[in-house]
């Protein structure tokens, strides 16, 4: 299912366990000027996922996905999840803004992170329905 009406869905923003699929290496290339390993994820149950399986250009330095391609159960590629910007935030790499295209669609969601704190304390609001469907306090 969409999540909150955008390309991302519910599994998108979950991801998956390591285990759940067979790993396969492709290939080493360079993607939007930095070295990637680009490893092919297929599950090992093809019921327990959405997709058919996944391609992913994965950062040698962060080993942070940068490109990840989405295929639907017929094989065709059926969304592309790009990291626009990622950065370390306390130590940690993480993805400040991505972009979800349907290439089937040509419907596209920006997810931008404006503010990551790591081990914060947050405030017992955010976990309601309202803020939820509002973002706001």
């Amino acid at each position: 299912e969409s999540f909150m009406g955008t390309e991302f869905t519910y599994d998108d923003m979950k991801g998956r366990e390591l285990e759940d699929d067979t790993h396969n290496l492709l290939k080493e290339e360079s993607y939007q000027g930095k070295s990637c390993y680009v490893v092919e994820s297929l599950p090992k149950d093809p019921s327990s996922s959405q997709y058919s399986k996944r391609v992913q250009w994965v950062d040698k330095e962060s080993l942070l996905p940068i490109r990840i391609e989405l295929y639907d159960k017929a094989g065709k590629l059926l969304k592309v999840n790009e990291m626009e910007k990622y950065q370390k935030v306390q130590g940690f790499w993480s993805v400040i803004k991505n972009t979800m295209k349907n290439v089937q669609t040509g419907n596209s969601t920006v997810l931008e992170i404006k503010q990551l704190v790591y081990n914060g304390k947050v405030d017992a609001r955010v976990f309601t329905t309202t803020f939820l469907e509002s973002g706001r306090l």
